[in-house]
């Protein structure tokens, strides 16, 4: 699973011009390994803190120029040990819920943002003056991480939620497929992820001149433009869960290749994005 993870992380939706990126779900696989042996804590640290080991070995050529050793040691900790091996802290929830889901969500929502804190903190801190202006160092931060960690989020979140609908973490069989509203439910989740992919990518645009990306020029993003976006898609989301109370009713599941395809489409548009922008 740790070589999965490896392997999902050089998938990239989005790559950012400083560090960090929204990648295939690359965390998911620790995620759910971690939350099957729950009740074996060091062991899943272990394998999470394996993983933030080969993501630094990516990085830490570039990371030794750019910086002395007394801030190379704090963005170790931060960046990589600390903000990757939390994710063996997924299964924390795993007898506080009476669902598999509900725990697993719960844990997936608790890791990522602790990797976000970890990200927000040595971006204020060590990164400030480097990639990341002195002055406001810490909204720069704030924004800068956020762009690639809510993308990763809910793509993690979803990926869980549907996974643990398929299969039973504990005995590792299949559960049964069948579920009210299953493709409403399911559009719901494309279309969060949509909105979400889109400020992603509108803050970046946002952030280029004609020499490239430049995070001071943070300044011009309109924040209320994004929040609208966010707003549309949440009421889309409210007015199709209405529907879907509305007509109760049993339906087929929504079919896990058509997700991956729905998903694959809204990778290679924002790919075809970000790469006309860069030219």
């Amino acid at each position: 699973m740790v070589a999965l993870s490896f392997l999902l992380s050089f998938i990239k939706v989005l790559d950012m011009p400083f560090g960090g990126s929204v990648t295939a779900c690359s965390m998911v696989p620790i995620i759910l390994i971690a939350y099957r042996y729950a009740n074996k804590l060091p062991w899943a640290l272990m394998c999470s803190f394996l993983f933030s080991a080969l993501q630094l070995l990516m990085d830490f050529s570039g990371l030794r120029r750019s910086m002395g050793w007394e801030s190379l040691i704090a963005v170790l900790v931060l960046d990589y040990f600390l903000a990757f091996t939390v994710l063996g802290l997924s299964g924390v929830f795993k007898k506080c819920f009476p669902t598999q889901i509900g725990g697993l969500l719960a844990g997936t929502g608790l890791v990522c943002l602790l990797r976000y804190l970890c990200h927000l903190i040595s971006g204020c801190t060590v990164w400030a003056g480097v990639s990341v202006p002195s002055a406001d160092g810490f909204l720069y931060s704030l924004l800068y991480n956020a762009a690639y960690m809510v993308p990763e989020t809910i793509l993690s979140l979803s990926a869980c939620f549907y996974v643990g609908k398929l299969l039973d973490l504990n005995t590792l069989k299949g559960l049964p497929v069948r579920e009210k509203g299953g493709v409403l439910t399911a559009v719901c989740w494309l279309l969060g992820i949509a909105a979400v992919v889109f400020d992603s990518i509108y803050l970046f645009a946002n952030m280029m001149n004609e020499e490239g990306y430049d995070i001071t020029l943070v300044t011009r993003y309109d924040l209320l433009l994004s929040l609208a976006v966010l707003a549309a898609a949440a009421a889309v989301i409210a007015v199709i869960s209405l529907i879907r109370k509305k007509f109760d009713k049993t339906i087929e599941a929504f079919p896990v290749e058509a997700l991956l395809f729905f998903q694959n489409g809204i990778f290679y548009f924002t790919n075809r994005f970000i790469i006309y922008y860069n030219y």
